[in-house]
């Protein structure tokens, strides 16, 4: 007869957007979730945000940062319960791939998957903004004369 041993077992999700625009502010959401049958003690979460990006702020707020990481004391997390992380950034690149990267760990032996479903990534797109400039001035100009232009960028 075998007897199923109540364990806890962390799952991590991440999801980003698909493009990053240059210049503006842009979200990531981690969703660390116990879909084990007991409580999971001591859950920390570390996301490692990638170059090309400055952490703002995020709900809730990380435990330490150092650099470009992240930590998260989440504490203890019950069996079927969820803690969604909101991490907001800076981009600051107008081009190339970021790739997001998040695990968590728990002081307790894991069970079912174990810790293969702890992490979790994704990619977005970094892109410069659409920029357009309009430029209106008179049509006639008289020579010795001041005349005005504008000149919008939006």
């Amino acid at each position: 007869m075998h007897t199923a041993i109540p364990a806890p077992d962390l799952a991590v999700t991440k999801t980003c957007p698909v493009n990053m625009v240059a210049g503006e502010q842009s979200s990531y959401t981690v969703t660390v979730s116990n879909i084990g049958t007991s409580l999971a003690l001591n859950v920390m979460a570390t996301d490692v945000l990638p170059a090309g990006v400055s952490f703002v702020s995020s709900t809730p707020a990380p435990s330490s940062q150092s650099g470009q990481t992240l930590t998260y004391n989440l504490g203890s997390l019950a069996a079927g319960a969820s803690i969604p992380i909101t991490v907001t950034v800076q981009v600051n690149v107008t081009s190339g791939t970021l790739t997001n990267s998040v695990s968590a760990t728990t002081s307790n032996v894991e069970g079912g998957a174990g810790s293969a479903n702890n992490s979790a990534s994704c990619s977005s797109v970094a892109i410069a903004p659409d920029l357009a400039v309009a430029k209106t001035c008179p049509i006639d100009m008289v020579a010795g004369t001041q005349s005005s232009y504008t000149v919008n960028v939006s």
